[in-house]
Protein backbone atom coordinates (compact mmCIF):
# COMPACT_ATOMS: atom_id res chain seq x y z
CA UNK A 1 0.00 0.00 0.00
CA UNK A 2 1.57 3.48 -1.13
CA UNK A 3 1.45 6.70 0.96
CA UNK A 4 -1.50 8.11 -1.05
CA UNK A 5 -3.76 4.55 -0.49
CA UNK A 6 -2.64 4.67 3.29
CA UNK A 7 -4.24 8.39 3.68
CA UNK A 8 -6.96 7.79 1.65
CA UNK A 9 -8.23 4.69 4.20
CA UNK A 10 -7.52 6.44 6.96
CA UNK A 11 -8.80 10.19 5.92
CA UNK A 12 -12.01 10.10 8.20
CA UNK A 13 -10.54 7.90 11.43
CA UNK A 14 -10.85 11.15 13.72
CA UNK A 15 -14.28 13.05 13.34
CA UNK A 16 -14.16 16.26 13.63
CA UNK A 17 -10.15 16.88 12.55
CA UNK A 18 -8.72 17.08 8.82
CA UNK A 19 -6.09 14.84 7.35
CA UNK A 20 -3.32 17.70 6.67
CA UNK A 21 -0.25 16.30 5.61
CA UNK A 22 1.03 12.77 4.95
CA UNK A 23 4.99 11.62 4.58
CA UNK A 24 7.72 9.19 4.93
CA UNK A 25 9.51 10.17 7.94
CA UNK A 26 13.31 9.27 9.17
CA UNK A 27 12.70 7.83 13.24
CA UNK A 28 16.09 8.32 14.98
CA UNK A 29 17.55 5.69 16.81
CA UNK A 30 20.57 4.86 18.16
CA UNK A 31 23.13 1.77 17.64
CA UNK A 32 24.63 0.96 20.39
CA UNK A 33 27.41 -1.70 20.53
CA UNK A 34 27.75 -3.03 24.05
CA UNK A 35 30.44 -5.01 25.66
CA UNK A 36 29.08 -7.82 27.77
CA UNK A 37 29.12 -11.15 29.55
CA UNK A 38 27.73 -13.61 28.02
CA UNK A 39 26.76 -17.00 29.55
CA UNK A 40 27.73 -19.54 26.43
CA UNK A 41 26.17 -23.22 26.69
CA UNK A 42 28.80 -26.06 24.96
CA UNK A 43 28.24 -29.86 24.73
CA UNK A 44 30.00 -31.24 27.83
CA UNK A 45 33.05 -32.97 27.61
CA UNK A 46 32.90 -36.28 26.83
CA UNK A 47 34.74 -37.74 30.02
CA UNK A 48 33.10 -35.34 32.02
CA UNK A 49 29.80 -36.67 30.94
CA UNK A 50 30.93 -40.26 31.26
CA UNK A 51 31.90 -39.21 35.01
CA UNK A 52 28.69 -37.55 35.66
CA UNK A 53 26.87 -40.49 35.01
CA UNK A 54 28.99 -42.85 36.77
CA UNK A 55 28.37 -40.76 40.05
CA UNK A 56 24.56 -40.42 39.01
CA UNK A 57 24.20 -44.39 38.73
CA UNK A 58 25.37 -44.57 42.25
CA UNK A 59 29.41 -45.15 41.86
CA UNK A 60 31.12 -42.42 44.06
CA UNK A 61 34.90 -43.93 44.80
CA UNK A 62 37.15 -42.29 42.14
CA UNK A 63 39.08 -45.61 42.37
CA UNK A 64 35.78 -47.53 41.09
CA UNK A 65 34.58 -44.51 38.66
CA UNK A 66 38.23 -45.07 37.00
CA UNK A 67 37.47 -48.74 36.92
CA UNK A 68 34.29 -48.96 35.77
CA UNK A 69 35.37 -46.20 32.81
CA UNK A 70 38.56 -48.03 32.45
CA UNK A 71 40.02 -45.05 32.72
CA UNK A 72 43.74 -44.30 34.74
CA UNK A 73 42.91 -42.55 37.96
CA UNK A 74 44.75 -39.30 37.82
CA UNK A 75 42.36 -38.69 34.04
CA UNK A 76 39.09 -39.25 36.23
CA UNK A 77 40.79 -36.46 39.24
CA UNK A 78 41.71 -34.35 36.46
CA UNK A 79 37.81 -34.91 35.32
CA UNK A 80 36.36 -34.33 38.75
CA UNK A 81 38.26 -31.32 39.59
CA UNK A 82 36.87 -29.51 36.19
CA UNK A 83 33.26 -30.72 37.02
CA UNK A 84 33.64 -28.88 40.39
CA UNK A 85 35.24 -25.84 39.10
CA UNK A 86 32.10 -25.44 37.73
CA UNK A 87 30.05 -25.99 40.44
CA UNK A 88 28.75 -29.51 39.29
CA UNK A 89 30.54 -31.74 42.07
CA UNK A 90 31.64 -31.85 45.30
CA UNK A 91 33.16 -33.96 47.50
CA UNK A 92 32.22 -36.02 50.65
CA UNK A 93 34.71 -37.74 53.14
CA UNK A 94 33.08 -41.20 53.74
CA UNK A 95 35.11 -43.87 55.92
CA UNK A 96 38.42 -44.24 54.87
CA UNK A 97 37.56 -42.50 51.03
CA UNK A 98 36.51 -39.19 49.34
CA UNK A 99 33.48 -39.75 47.23
CA UNK A 100 31.91 -37.39 44.44
CA UNK A 101 28.54 -36.31 44.64
CA UNK A 102 26.34 -34.60 41.97
CA UNK A 103 25.31 -30.94 42.98
CA UNK A 104 22.09 -29.92 41.53
CA UNK A 105 23.07 -27.91 38.79
CA UNK A 106 25.34 -31.36 37.61
CA UNK A 107 22.38 -33.18 37.56
CA UNK A 108 20.63 -30.26 35.16
CA UNK A 109 23.78 -30.27 33.39
CA UNK A 110 23.52 -34.22 33.04
CA UNK A 111 19.92 -34.41 31.75
CA UNK A 112 20.90 -31.46 29.24
CA UNK A 113 24.28 -32.78 28.29
CA UNK A 114 25.53 -28.79 28.16
CA UNK A 115 27.29 -26.62 30.68
CA UNK A 116 27.46 -23.11 30.89
CA UNK A 117 30.63 -20.46 31.16
CA UNK A 118 30.86 -17.38 31.08
CA UNK A 119 32.49 -14.75 28.59
CA UNK A 120 33.09 -11.66 27.63
CA UNK A 121 31.27 -10.53 23.96
CA UNK A 122 30.57 -7.65 21.85
CA UNK A 123 26.32 -7.40 21.26
CA UNK A 124 24.67 -4.58 19.30
CA UNK A 125 21.32 -3.62 19.88
CA UNK A 126 18.72 -0.43 18.40
CA UNK A 127 17.42 2.06 21.05
CA UNK A 128 14.90 4.08 19.83
CA UNK A 129 15.43 7.48 20.06
CA UNK A 130 11.94 8.35 20.90
CA UNK A 131 10.55 5.81 22.93
CA UNK A 132 14.12 4.61 24.76
CA UNK A 133 12.58 0.59 23.51
CA UNK A 134 14.96 -1.61 22.14
CA UNK A 135 14.41 -2.95 18.78
CA UNK A 136 16.70 -5.96 17.28
CA UNK A 137 18.74 -5.04 14.90
CA UNK A 138 18.17 -4.47 11.31
CA UNK A 139 18.83 -2.62 7.95
CA UNK A 140 18.60 0.97 8.76
CA UNK A 141 19.03 4.23 6.87
CA UNK A 142 22.20 5.87 7.12
CA UNK A 143 21.96 9.76 8.08
CA UNK A 144 23.76 10.60 4.20
CA UNK A 145 21.11 8.66 2.91
CA UNK A 146 18.16 10.68 4.74
CA UNK A 147 19.58 13.90 3.57
CA UNK A 148 20.39 12.79 0.12
CA UNK A 149 16.78 11.58 -0.34
CA UNK A 150 15.52 14.59 1.29
CA UNK A 151 13.32 12.39 3.83
CA UNK A 152 12.24 14.34 6.81
CA UNK A 153 13.57 14.18 9.79
CA UNK A 154 11.94 13.60 13.05
CA UNK A 155 14.33 14.74 16.25
CA UNK A 156 15.75 12.79 19.12
CA UNK A 157 13.72 13.06 21.73
CA UNK A 158 16.03 11.08 24.33
CA UNK A 159 19.76 11.75 25.04
CA UNK A 160 22.85 9.35 23.62
CA UNK A 161 22.10 6.08 26.22
CA UNK A 162 24.63 5.78 28.80
CA UNK A 163 25.70 2.33 30.54
CA UNK A 164 23.67 3.40 33.89
CA UNK A 165 20.50 4.12 31.69
CA UNK A 166 20.52 0.66 29.60
CA UNK A 167 17.49 -1.59 31.34
CA UNK A 168 19.40 -4.68 31.97
CA UNK A 169 16.27 -7.11 32.01
CA UNK A 170 15.30 -5.37 28.69
CA UNK A 171 18.19 -6.03 27.22
CA UNK A 172 18.09 -9.83 28.67
CA UNK A 173 14.96 -10.61 27.01
CA UNK A 174 15.93 -8.79 23.50
CA UNK A 175 19.59 -10.92 23.54
CA UNK A 176 16.72 -14.29 24.47
CA UNK A 177 14.18 -13.42 21.85
CA UNK A 178 16.96 -12.59 18.91
CA UNK A 179 17.92 -16.37 19.68
CA UNK A 180 14.57 -17.95 19.17
CA UNK A 181 15.00 -19.47 15.91
CA UNK A 182 18.71 -20.68 16.49
CA UNK A 183 18.27 -24.72 15.73
CA UNK A 184 21.02 -25.83 18.06
CA UNK A 185 20.96 -25.38 21.72
CA UNK A 186 24.98 -25.06 21.97
CA UNK A 187 24.38 -21.62 19.58
CA UNK A 188 22.38 -19.85 22.40
CA UNK A 189 23.72 -17.45 24.36
CA UNK A 190 22.38 -16.16 27.98
CA UNK A 191 23.18 -12.59 29.22
CA UNK A 192 24.85 -12.49 32.25
CA UNK A 193 26.73 -8.54 33.01
CA UNK A 194 26.59 -5.63 31.18
CA UNK A 195 30.10 -4.50 31.17
CA UNK A 196 30.34 -0.75 28.79
CA UNK A 197 29.16 0.86 25.79
CA UNK A 198 32.02 0.61 22.84
CA UNK A 199 30.21 2.76 20.89
CA UNK A 200 26.95 4.29 19.69
CA UNK A 201 25.98 6.66 16.32
CA UNK A 202 22.41 7.28 14.65
CA UNK A 203 20.83 6.01 12.39
CA UNK A 204 16.61 5.85 11.28
CA UNK A 205 13.79 3.99 10.65
CA UNK A 206 11.50 5.25 7.86
CA UNK A 207 7.94 5.15 8.99
CA UNK A 208 4.45 6.82 7.41
CA UNK A 209 3.47 9.78 9.32
CA UNK A 210 -0.54 10.78 8.74
CA UNK A 211 -0.95 14.52 10.29
CA UNK A 212 -4.73 15.69 11.63
CA UNK A 213 -5.62 18.87 12.86
CA UNK A 214 -8.80 19.75 14.78
CA UNK A 215 -10.81 22.42 12.85
CA UNK A 216 -12.16 23.74 15.73
CA UNK A 217 -9.02 25.13 17.71
CA UNK A 218 -6.41 23.41 16.08
CA UNK A 219 -5.48 20.21 18.36
CA UNK A 220 -3.32 17.95 16.17
CA UNK A 221 -3.17 14.35 16.38
CA UNK A 222 -0.94 11.73 14.64
CA UNK A 223 -0.80 8.13 13.38
CA UNK A 224 2.35 6.72 12.85
CA UNK A 225 2.84 3.53 10.57
CA UNK A 226 5.83 0.92 10.88
CA UNK A 227 5.30 -0.85 7.47
CA UNK A 228 0.80 -1.47 7.88
CA UNK A 229 1.41 -1.62 11.75
CA UNK A 230 0.39 0.91 13.91
CA UNK A 231 2.55 2.27 16.17
CA UNK A 232 0.70 4.13 19.15
CA UNK A 233 4.68 4.20 21.08
CA UNK A 234 5.79 6.61 18.33
CA UNK A 235 2.41 8.33 17.75
CA UNK A 236 2.40 9.25 21.75
CA UNK A 237 6.09 10.55 22.10
CA UNK A 238 5.20 12.98 19.04
CA UNK A 239 2.08 14.40 20.78
CA UNK A 240 4.63 14.89 24.00
CA UNK A 241 6.59 16.72 21.62
CA UNK A 242 4.30 18.58 20.52
CA UNK A 243 3.19 19.85 24.33
CA UNK A 244 6.62 20.41 25.13
CA UNK A 245 7.09 22.65 21.76
CA UNK A 246 9.94 20.43 20.37
CA UNK A 247 7.88 20.78 16.95
CA UNK A 248 8.78 17.27 15.40
CA UNK A 249 5.80 17.28 12.95
CA UNK A 250 6.58 18.66 9.50
CA UNK A 251 4.54 21.83 9.31
CA UNK A 252 4.23 25.66 8.22
CA UNK A 253 4.32 28.79 10.15
CA UNK A 254 0.85 29.98 10.28
CA UNK A 255 1.64 33.60 8.47
CA UNK A 256 2.13 31.28 5.97
CA UNK A 257 -1.77 30.10 6.10
CA UNK A 258 -3.74 33.06 4.62
CA UNK A 259 -7.97 33.42 4.85
CA UNK A 260 -9.80 30.81 3.55
CA UNK A 261 -11.99 32.16 0.30
CA UNK A 262 -14.32 30.59 -1.60
CA UNK A 263 -12.77 29.17 -5.53
CA UNK A 264 -13.51 30.55 -8.38
CA UNK A 265 -15.53 28.00 -10.50
CA UNK A 266 -17.12 30.24 -12.79
CA UNK A 267 -16.18 27.50 -15.65
CA UNK A 268 -18.19 25.27 -14.16
CA UNK A 269 -21.88 24.91 -13.90
CA UNK A 270 -23.56 24.74 -10.72
CA UNK A 271 -25.30 21.22 -12.17
CA UNK A 272 -21.48 20.05 -12.43
CA UNK A 273 -20.42 21.32 -9.31
CA UNK A 274 -23.28 19.42 -7.23
CA UNK A 275 -23.13 16.20 -9.00
CA UNK A 276 -19.07 16.38 -8.85
CA UNK A 277 -19.53 16.60 -5.41
CA UNK A 278 -22.07 14.16 -5.10
CA UNK A 279 -19.89 11.56 -6.66
CA UNK A 280 -17.26 12.03 -4.37
CA UNK A 281 -19.25 11.62 -1.66
CA UNK A 282 -21.69 8.58 -2.92
CA UNK A 283 -18.60 6.48 -5.45
CA UNK A 284 -16.63 5.13 -2.32
CA UNK A 285 -19.31 3.46 -0.41
CA UNK A 286 -21.04 2.33 -3.75
CA UNK A 287 -17.93 1.21 -4.77
CA UNK A 288 -17.47 -0.61 -1.36
CA UNK A 289 -21.44 -1.87 -1.49
CA UNK A 290 -20.65 -3.49 -4.99
CA UNK A 291 -17.54 -5.09 -3.18
CA UNK A 292 -19.08 -6.92 -0.69
CA UNK A 293 -22.30 -8.20 -2.62
CA UNK A 294 -19.43 -9.34 -5.28
CA UNK A 295 -17.96 -11.61 -2.51
CA UNK A 296 -21.56 -12.96 -1.36
CA UNK A 297 -21.77 -13.56 -5.15
CA UNK A 298 -18.80 -16.21 -5.74
CA UNK A 299 -19.52 -17.20 -2.45
CA UNK A 300 -22.91 -18.64 -3.81
CA UNK A 301 -21.72 -19.76 -7.52
CA UNK A 302 -20.02 -22.00 -5.09
CA UNK A 303 -23.12 -23.49 -3.74
CA UNK A 304 -24.39 -24.36 -6.87
CA UNK A 305 -22.39 -27.54 -7.07
CA UNK A 306 -23.75 -28.52 -3.71
CA UNK A 307 -25.08 -32.02 -3.55
CA UNK A 308 -28.09 -30.63 -1.47
CA UNK A 309 -30.91 -29.89 -4.10
CA UNK A 310 -32.54 -26.78 -1.54
CA UNK A 311 -29.06 -25.36 -0.95
CA UNK A 312 -28.63 -25.38 -5.32
CA UNK A 313 -32.07 -23.80 -5.52
CA UNK A 314 -31.16 -20.92 -2.83
CA UNK A 315 -28.15 -20.34 -4.50
CA UNK A 316 -29.76 -19.78 -7.40
CA UNK A 317 -32.28 -17.33 -5.93
CA UNK A 318 -29.42 -15.25 -4.07
CA UNK A 319 -27.36 -15.03 -7.27
CA UNK A 320 -30.20 -14.21 -9.18
CA UNK A 321 -31.05 -11.10 -6.39
CA UNK A 322 -27.48 -9.97 -6.19
CA UNK A 323 -26.78 -9.44 -9.93
CA UNK A 324 -30.01 -7.42 -10.34
CA UNK A 325 -28.31 -5.41 -7.39
CA UNK A 326 -25.00 -5.17 -8.27
CA UNK A 327 -26.68 -3.69 -11.69
CA UNK A 328 -29.00 -1.09 -9.94
CA UNK A 329 -25.64 0.40 -8.11
CA UNK A 330 -23.39 0.60 -11.32
CA UNK A 331 -26.28 2.44 -13.41
CA UNK A 332 -27.00 4.75 -10.10
CA UNK A 333 -22.60 5.09 -9.90
CA UNK A 334 -22.78 5.81 -14.00
CA UNK A 335 -25.69 8.43 -13.75
CA UNK A 336 -24.19 9.69 -11.26
CA UNK A 337 -20.62 10.12 -13.05
CA UNK A 338 -22.28 11.35 -16.39
CA UNK A 339 -24.32 14.24 -14.78
CA UNK A 340 -20.74 15.48 -13.28
CA UNK A 341 -19.67 15.28 -16.90
CA UNK A 342 -15.93 15.83 -16.62
CA UNK A 343 -15.76 17.39 -13.34
CA UNK A 344 -14.38 15.51 -10.36
CA UNK A 345 -13.69 16.60 -6.49
CA UNK A 346 -10.50 15.33 -5.06
CA UNK A 347 -9.55 14.60 -2.16
CA UNK A 348 -6.30 15.86 -0.09
CA UNK A 349 -4.60 12.97 -0.58
CA UNK A 350 -5.22 12.70 -4.58
CA UNK A 351 -3.64 16.03 -5.30
CA UNK A 352 0.37 15.18 -4.77
CA UNK A 353 -0.42 11.75 -7.32
CA UNK A 354 -2.05 14.18 -9.87
CA UNK A 355 0.73 16.59 -10.08
CA UNK A 356 2.82 13.37 -10.36
CA UNK A 357 0.60 12.27 -12.72
CA UNK A 358 0.76 15.52 -14.96
CA UNK A 359 4.30 15.42 -14.78
CA UNK A 360 4.79 12.34 -16.44
CA UNK A 361 1.57 12.43 -19.21
CA UNK A 362 2.10 15.89 -20.22
CA UNK A 363 3.57 16.84 -23.56
CA UNK A 364 3.71 20.36 -24.27
CA UNK A 365 3.13 22.25 -20.78
CA UNK A 366 2.23 22.17 -17.67
CA UNK A 367 1.34 25.33 -15.55
CA UNK A 368 1.50 24.83 -11.65
CA UNK A 369 -0.11 27.83 -9.71
CA UNK A 370 0.98 28.09 -5.59
CA UNK A 371 1.03 30.78 -3.46
CA UNK A 372 4.22 29.32 -1.53
CA UNK A 373 6.97 27.66 -2.55
CA UNK A 374 8.34 24.73 0.37
CA UNK A 375 11.66 22.22 0.16
CA UNK A 376 8.99 19.76 2.16
CA UNK A 377 7.03 19.48 -0.91
CA UNK A 378 9.40 19.92 -3.57
CA UNK A 379 11.40 17.12 -2.41
CA UNK A 380 13.67 14.83 -4.25
CA UNK A 381 11.02 12.48 -5.62
CA UNK A 382 9.21 15.61 -6.95
CA UNK A 383 12.28 17.33 -8.67
CA UNK A 384 13.01 14.10 -10.15
CA UNK A 385 9.89 13.48 -11.68
CA UNK A 386 10.02 17.41 -12.75
CA UNK A 387 13.82 16.90 -14.39
CA UNK A 388 12.01 13.51 -15.96
CA UNK A 389 9.19 16.30 -17.77
CA UNK A 390 11.62 18.67 -18.86
CA UNK A 391 14.14 16.46 -20.62
CA UNK A 392 11.48 15.33 -22.52
CA UNK A 393 11.02 18.59 -23.84
CA UNK A 394 8.25 19.38 -21.90
CA UNK A 395 7.97 23.37 -20.89
CA UNK A 396 7.24 24.18 -17.06
CA UNK A 397 5.89 27.08 -15.77
CA UNK A 398 5.44 27.94 -11.61
CA UNK A 399 3.74 31.11 -10.83
CA UNK A 400 4.26 31.84 -7.14
CA UNK A 401 3.88 34.04 -4.02
CA UNK A 402 2.20 35.01 -1.05
CA UNK A 403 3.41 37.75 1.63
CA UNK A 404 7.29 38.88 1.64
CA UNK A 405 9.71 36.32 0.28
CA UNK A 406 11.28 34.01 2.41
CA UNK A 407 14.39 31.71 2.65
CA UNK A 408 12.80 29.22 2.30
CA UNK A 409 11.21 29.90 -0.84
CA UNK A 410 14.71 31.25 -1.87
CA UNK A 411 16.39 27.91 -1.89
CA UNK A 412 13.38 26.39 -3.19
CA UNK A 413 13.67 28.23 -6.20
CA UNK A 414 17.31 27.21 -6.43
CA UNK A 415 16.65 23.67 -6.44
CA UNK A 416 14.39 24.03 -9.02
CA UNK A 417 16.60 25.79 -11.14
CA UNK A 418 19.27 23.32 -10.60
CA UNK A 419 17.29 19.99 -11.36
CA UNK A 420 16.52 22.43 -14.48
CA UNK A 421 19.74 22.78 -15.61
CA UNK A 422 20.92 20.62 -19.14
CA UNK A 423 17.28 19.76 -19.90
CA UNK A 424 15.66 20.36 -23.27
CA UNK A 425 12.20 21.76 -21.98
CA UNK A 426 12.01 25.30 -20.27
CA UNK A 427 11.41 25.87 -16.84
CA UNK A 428 10.19 29.47 -16.08
CA UNK A 429 9.37 30.60 -12.27
CA UNK A 430 7.66 33.87 -11.73
CA UNK A 431 7.03 35.63 -8.33
CA UNK A 432 3.61 37.13 -8.78
CA UNK A 433 2.99 39.32 -5.68
CA UNK A 434 0.17 37.86 -3.15
CA UNK A 435 -1.52 35.42 -4.89
CA UNK A 436 -3.89 33.03 -3.30
CA UNK A 437 -4.59 30.78 -6.82
CA UNK A 438 -4.02 27.09 -6.56
CA UNK A 439 -4.45 25.35 -10.12
CA UNK A 440 -2.16 23.06 -11.98
CA UNK A 441 -2.72 22.50 -16.05
CA UNK A 442 -2.18 19.91 -18.02
CA UNK A 443 -1.79 20.55 -21.71
CA UNK A 444 -5.46 20.52 -22.61
CA UNK A 445 -6.05 16.66 -20.49
CA UNK A 446 -6.98 18.76 -17.36
CA UNK A 447 -7.18 21.12 -15.39
CA UNK A 448 -7.61 21.34 -11.31
CA UNK A 449 -8.50 24.63 -9.07
CA UNK A 450 -8.08 23.93 -5.54
CA UNK A 451 -7.25 25.09 -1.89
CA UNK A 452 -4.49 22.45 -2.20
CA UNK A 453 -0.99 23.98 -1.97
CA UNK A 454 0.95 22.11 -4.52
CA UNK A 455 4.69 23.58 -4.03
CA UNK A 456 3.96 23.82 -0.01
CA UNK A 457 2.20 21.80 2.83
CA UNK A 458 0.40 23.65 5.15
CA UNK A 459 0.26 21.83 8.12
CA UNK A 460 -0.33 23.02 11.83
CA UNK A 461 -2.59 26.03 11.52
CA UNK A 462 -1.15 26.97 14.89
CA UNK A 463 2.09 27.40 13.26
Amino acid sequence: MNIEELAKKHDHDFPGYRLVDYYTAAFPAYVTQLQVLMQIQRPLPILEEFILKTIDAGITNISDIAGVLGIEYIAVEEGLDQLQRRDYVYFLQKETSVVAMTTNRGLKALRELYLTEPEPSSFSVCIDALTGAFFQMQPLSQPRDIKEQEIYEIPTYISTPKIEQIDFLSLKRLVADSQKDLAQRSQKRELVDLLSIEKNWTAYRRMRVLQYVREIDGAVLVQVFDKGERSIDHEAALIKMESEKLRPLRAVFKNQVPEIKQEDFSLITPTEITAARQVAVEKPKIQQEISTKTQILEQAKNLQSSELAQDRREATYQIEQLNEQITILETRLKEMEERAGQTEVLQMYEHRPKLIEALRIAKKQIIIVSPWLNTDAIDYELRIEIGKTLQKGVSIMIAYGFSEENWVEKESVKRLKDTAKNKKGNLKIYRVGDLHSKVLICDEEFMILTSFNWLSFAGDPTR
